[in-house]
């Protein structure tokens, strides 16, 4: 078995990790407890070397911080050579129709989108939720399913530290926070929910008037607009003000995505507007213009289309790729 780097012979320089831990504290301006968390450190182990008081192992922990020193070393210097820094938020044509939708959700309505994965939802209800006050972002998953796990997570979103109780004990605190407000409680991967946790936001949209917008794939409508639609979703079907459903990316916003990556060849931009319109969508051609730009590093030229392929057939070659 392979020995642990922190605890191998290797030698350190105590002293010179120390100061520059030091000198790495007053230039950031973080915390020790900050610090201990990025360095796997304690912070009571952390704190007391770095004023030459820790009575342990100083060379375990002088290495352990210098292999962290190490590893971001090479992280600036990766940045430095191949920049992958993901682009800011681009109002891409998906994302000014979703945000349209979210607005009318503002009004006090319930809205409905039923995307592709890589479509852009959710980088578009977090800028939602960056632009707009009074608004709840929370993402569901099978283990919130249920009424009682969907209404913890929404809560905790609000900033609530305190999440037991009875589903109506949560229930009503979310009403609290959120009448009167002009309120959106935003739902996103909302096809996990339950029959009975979809029906209590729509309870909670009735008795407060917020805003609701779910969020998902096609399962989601699938579900809202299916043969049991008639019984079991009927009350919430039918305050659903507006919906839209949207099997595959545009291709325009594939190359807006690709034009604010910084590739500009004619070739290449038409390449990846394509690309965005199958399977993983935007998702997909973020990636493949990401690990084009480490191939491209390493050749030590521009990022060209055949860097683009090539990046491609590594995604297409992992287990489970489709």
């Amino acid at each position: 078995m392979a020995s642990n780097p922190v605890e191998s012979a290797e030698t350190v320089d105590i002293a010179a990790v120390r100061a520059r831990l030091l000198a790495h504290k007053q230039a950031t301006g973080a915390s020790y407890g900050q610090m201990a968390k990025q360095m796997g450190v304690p912070e009571g182990t952390l704190q007391p070397f770095a004023s030459d008081k820790y009575a342990g192992d100083n060379a375990r922990v002088a290495r352990q911080i210098a292999h962290w020193f190490a590893a971001e070393e090479q992280a600036a210097e990766l940045r430095r050579t191949a920049p992958i820094e993901p682009p800011p938020f681009i109002k891409t044509r998906a994302a000014t129709e979703l945000t349209h939708l979210l607005h009318f959700a503002r009004r006090g309505l319930i809205v409905a989108a039923a995307t592709s994965p890589g479509f852009g939802k959710t980088s578009t209800l977090r800028q939602f939720m960056a632009d707009v006050p009074n608004v709840t972002l929370a993402t569901m998953a099978p283990s919130t399913a249920g009424v009682q796990t969907m209404l913890a997570a929404i809560l905790e979103e609000m900033g609530e530290k305190e999440l037991r109780g009875s589903p109506q004990m949560l229930s009503r605190r979310i009403r609290e926070r959120v009448i009167g407000r002009s309120a959106v409680i935003c739902i996103d991967e909302a096809q996990h929910l339950s029959e009975k946790a979809l029906d209590e936001l729509r309870g909670i949209h009735d008795v407060t008037g917020c805003g609701v917008a779910l969020f998902g794939n096609a399962a989601l409508l699938e579900r809202l607009e299916g043969g049991a639609r008639a019984i079991s979703h009927a009350q919430l079907w039918g305050r659903i003000a507006l919906r839209t459903a949207r099997i595959e990316a545009y291709a325009e916003d594939g190359v807006a995505l690709a034009r604010a990556w910084g590739i500009s060849d004619p070739q290449m931009l038409d390449w990846l507007g394509q690309l965005a319109t199958k399977a993983g969508g935007l998702r997909q051609v973020s990636m493949v213009i990401q690990i084009a730009l480490f191939l491209a590093a390493a050749d030590a030229v521009p990022a060209n289309f055949s860097h683009l392929k090539d990046a491609l057939g590594q995604l297409s070659s992992r287990p489970g790729a489709r």
